[in-house]
């Protein structure tokens, strides 16, 4: 288990909250590297100066030439772990509070990460309300995204999952009907962790996954999301390319590392871990699989924050996800008896 100290990023909060700096511990890491990444004076704000890139030219892991979100040029699982997953779906039911198969019960589905994420998610009750005879009964979200909360404190016991359950509470779901956790945590000043930082944010990803098995028993399927485009920061802010294109890159080896010799090897408790929605697209650059873009428009100044009109795109990328996915269409979307 990784323990971090941290100090909440200006950009990834709304309030002037302050956090005391903690020596971490960290198993298989140089100590040093993390608390010359972590550890702040008292009452200071942890940012670091990057110069911002608004062209890396970089393609996204969907398009041609992108290597694909499992490799080798794919953007579908491998067959071994895509059984698992599709096994995984199909036991994904409404279940009563009590976690027993109901027909007037709930499919629960718990959505974690940070600002970026509550406000990107802001738009999905709109696709579900428009779309409510296509949506299979039963899903209920509870969105337990907060501000300043990033992968550094979800990776790790804590308040978050506190809070998180007092969300999972007032969307009128127990801890047993959760079954799906769709997980979108960025890590915060990245290169403040030297060269070893995808690792290091592997290691936060697992953790997070590893902490909602224990939580929530009857967790079927778990979907990672990578950093959408950061190519707009203001040099300011805990988030800038290519860390953010990166990001995908350590999703994609910790997705892939189920797969040993050709067979699906689970992870921990064996919640089959998949992609989520797949967010970057290089700026103004449309994306060749679908044509998304990242305009300045849709960026608040500082260029983390979505505008609504990113606030829309980032909430139309889910909802697209939710109903075209081969796994998440099977507990998501209504099907005929």
């Amino acid at each position: 288990m990784i323990r971090y100290s941290y100090e909440t990023p200006r950009c990834f909060r709304r309030e002037n909250t302050r956090r005391r700096a903690i020596r971490p511990t960290v198993e298989g890491l140089d100590e040093r590297v993390v608390l010359s990444a972590l550890t702040v004076d008292p009452g200071s704000v942890l940012i670091s100066v990057v110069p911002t890139d608004t062209t890396i030219h970089n393609i996204p892991l969907t398009d041609p030439g992108g290597g694909g979100l499992y490799g080798g040029n794919s953007n579908v699982p491998p067959p071994p772990l895509l059984e698992a997953a599709i096994a995984g779906a199909n036991r994904i039911q409404p279940l009563g509070q009590n976690g027993k198969p109901s027909p007037k019960g709930r499919t629960g589905v718990i959505v974690i990460g940070e600002s970026v994420t509550r406000l990107g998610f802001a738009g999905l009750p709109r696709h579900l309300r428009a779309n409510r005879g296509a949506i299979a009964p039963g899903v209920a979200f509870a969105y337990g995204a907060q501000d300043g909360v990033v992968a550094q404190n979800w990776s790790q016991p804590g308040k978050p999952w506190s809070v998180l359950a007092s969300d999972v509470h007032h969307a009128g779901l127990s801890n047993r009907q959760v079954q799906v956790l769709l997980l979108d945590s960025t890590i915060a000043n990245p290169w403040r962790f030297g060269p070893n930082w995808q690792g290091v944010y592997q290691g936060m990803l697992t953790n997070i996954v590893r902490i909602a098995e224990s939580q929530y028993p009857n967790l079927r399927l778990v979907y990672i999301s990578s950093d959408y485009y950061a190519g707009y920061t203001n040099g300011s802010e805990a988030q800038a390319e290519p860390y953010a294109y990166d990001t995908g890159l350590v999703v994609r080896n910790l997705v892939l590392s189920q797969v040993q010799g050709g067979t699906y090897t689970p992870l921990l408790r064996g919640t089959p871990i998949l992609w989520g929605p797949y967010l970057w697209a290089d700026g103004q650059t449309p994306r060749a699989v679908d044509g998304l873009t990242w305009n300045p428009g849709d960026y608040l100044p500082g260029g983390i924050h979505e505008t609504p009109a990113g606030q829309a795109k980032y909430s139309g990328v889910i909802y697209s996800f939710l109903t075209h996915d081969v796994t998440a269409s099977r507990w998501f979307l209504r099907h005929s008896s």
